[in-house]
């Protein structure tokens, strides 16, 4: 939900308006900071000391973040609290000393430097030997700093293993749970806190460290599917980052991959299909897919369509479609046009093959047989399916 600052008492519930103010009130608002410019951080303190992040762009705020398990409404007091404290001096809140002269207003004060100013500075002055025995030091003292480290410059770790993502993931994950439960506002906290692991990922696969960015990506996609059994997602904020985890390992499926990971790649999709680790999710239907793109000869084929056979039997229309087309790219990519334009003609039903079918027919100029396919679509789906009777007029 985006708040405008200049008026953000109307749109959160008054209730949690209050109880916000008293905590900014109080005082329970602390280390504000401003992480990068319009990035906000603070601690608030409640039945635990709760962060909270707010990002501000154009005098909106567009994002709000806090870790404390609140799961009512979109917006949270600690939240609230930290905007007050923003916004104190436009609001009038913030008492005015005395000056000798009486009324004589304060002097503004300068712009201070935002944390990403401050350890840009820090990092100037500091020596190469500094920085290494204070990483060291912390890492071996901070789990969660030291999976960062590791996870952070992967192509430099001997191995690359993806336990040690996985692992990254599962504490994000426990960190979130309470009773067993992640509910919507740790589920955001997960979804935040898994995010960067995925940037690191593609810029691993732009690097063409491939092997570097299926480890990360599966071991982001196992477990969070896994946490989704027990979540509140509503917010999407696991499902997007599973999505975003699929996406790149299909982008990385496109790339021209040594031969020795191409083949580690379809085997690990192969045992996931077969396995039904992303069954009832459609990232069981994207393994499938990028399976189809990493496939090279007839008995990776064979094995891959047997899969989508037995998948066929048990699924929805929807999904069946689905294998269809995935079906159809397999035998164009290994048995060639004319084995897959059989199959193309047989499965006009579905409507992806049929706009295949019509595309290929006015590529190749044959505009009386696009026309005819055309009609008989809007035949086909006239009483069910209007949508497709636009696309087919």
């Amino acid at each position: 939900m985006q708040i405008p600052l200049d008026n953000f008492e109307q749109y959160i519930d008054n209730t949690i308006l209050q109880r916000g103010y008293r905590y900014f009130k109080n005082g329970h608002v602390r280390e504000l900071e401003e992480i990068t410019p319009g990035k906000y951080q603070a601690i608030v303190e409640g039945t635990e000391d709760y962060t909270v992040t707010i990002h501000i762009q154009d005098g909106v705020i567009t994002e709000h973040i806090c870790d404390c398990p609140y799961d009512m409404g979109p917006v949270c007091k600690h939240v609230v609290a930290v905007i007050f404290e923003l916004q104190q001096d436009d609001l009038g809140l913030k008492k005015q000393e005395a000056t000798s002269s009486g009324t004589r207003k304060k002097k503004k004060p300068a712009k201070r430097k935002t944390i990403a100013d401050k350890v840009n500075d820090l990092l100037e002055k500091v020596s190469p030997e500094e920085l290494k025995d204070f990483v060291r030091e912390t890492a071996l003292e901070n789990i969660p700093f030291r999976n960062s480290l590791l996870t952070a410059f992967p192509q430099h770790i001997s191995g690359d293993s993806k336990s040690a993502y996985k692992t990254q993931v599962r504490s994000i994950l426990r960190a979130a749970s309470k009773r067993g439960f992640i509910d919507w506002s740790a589920a955001g906290y997960v979804g935040k806190a898994v995010s960067p692991l995925l940037d690191i990922a593609e810029k691993q696969l732009q690097n063409r460290n491939f092997m570097t960015t299926i480890n990360i990506c599966t071991a982001v996609m196992e477990p969070l599917t896994d946490a989704l059994q027990y979540s509140d997602d509503s917010g999407g904020y696991i499902g997007d980052n599973i999505r975003y985890a699929s996406e790149l390992l299909y982008r990385t499926a496109e790339a021209d991959l040594p031969e020795k990971i191409r083949r580690k790649f379809l085997n690990y999709c192969l045992s996931a299909i077969e396995k039904e680790i992303y069954e009832g999710w459609d990232w069981h239907t994207d393994m499938m897919r990028i399976a189809a793109e990493l496939i090279r000869n007839d008995e990776e084929a064979r094995q891959l369509l047997n899969y989508l056979d037995e998948a066929e039997k048990k699924e929805s229309d929807f999904f069946k479609k689905t294998f269809q087309n995935i079906r159809y790219d397999i035998l164009l990519k290994i048995k060639g046009e004319e084995v897959a334009n059989a199959y193309l003609e047989e499965h006009l039903n579905n409507s992806y093959l049929r706009e295949t079918a019509i595309e290929k027919a006015m590529e190749g100029k044959d505009y009386d047989k696009a026309e005819a396919l055309a009609k008989d679509g809007i035949k086909h789906d006239k009483k069910n399916w209007p949508g497709l009777v636009n696309k087919w007029t």
